[in-house]
């Protein structure tokens, strides 16, 4: 098997100017490259194990999922809808030799269902705050089984954080059980 670094260098990428890439279309986020140590924050603030199936809702190129199977032997899960961005990850899943632990889906999430993610324990995504509204019945499921669900950038208005870590000029919003117990009574 490749070992992690020989596939997962910064370097083997396009420049990363730092602005995302606007899909037109289907997109509920804009495509950008997380960075390893924004993958590794997530992972660390949902505490994942080789126990866990970490999910990644809107993956990109699906670098959470790989990252958690690679560096923790947790399974992932990774949806996206743009193809071109699945194949990429895919390649590198086969490359990496993880295909017994990554799975990846090109599906539209807004027409998922719940029961999609009923095994994942940990569930990531980086979406637009206008669209987090309707993820939320997505991943109600994950926390009522307690389950943890981490986002970047934006919080999600009817539910408090467990925790909030922030790094740098981001922000990481990790949601448990718990976030489900003391709503935010007045989301606007």
């Amino acid at each position: 098997m490749l070992r992690f670094q020989d596939v997962w260098e910064e370097s083997e990428e396009e420049e990363d100017t730092g602005l995302p890439t606007w899909l037109e279309g289907d997109s509920l986020a804009p495509f950008k490259r997380t960075s390893d140590a924004d993958v590794e924050e997530v992972c660390e603030l949902a505490r994942v194990t080789a126990e866990d199936m970490v999910g990644d809702i809107g993956c990109g190129d699906a670098r959470v999922p790989i990252w958690a199977a690679a560096r923790y032997g947790a399974r992932g899960l990774g949806v996206e809808i743009e193809e071109w961005l699945v194949e990429r990850a895919a390649g590198r899943v086969e490359q990496m030799g993880l295909g017994e632990l990554v799975k990846l889906e090109c599906r539209d999430l807004l027409q998922i269902q719940a029961e999609f993610l009923e095994e994942c324990t940990v569930v990531f995504c980086w979406l637009l705050p206008e669209f987090l509204g309707e993820i939320e019945r997505l991943l109600t499921p994950v926390l009522e089984r307690g389950g943890r669900v981490v986002l970047k950038w934006w919080p999600f208005k009817k539910w408090h954080p467990t925790q909030v870590k922030t790094v740098g000029d981001k922000c990481f919003y990790l949601y448990t059980k718990d976030s489900l117990e003391d709503p935010v009574t007045d989301p606007e």
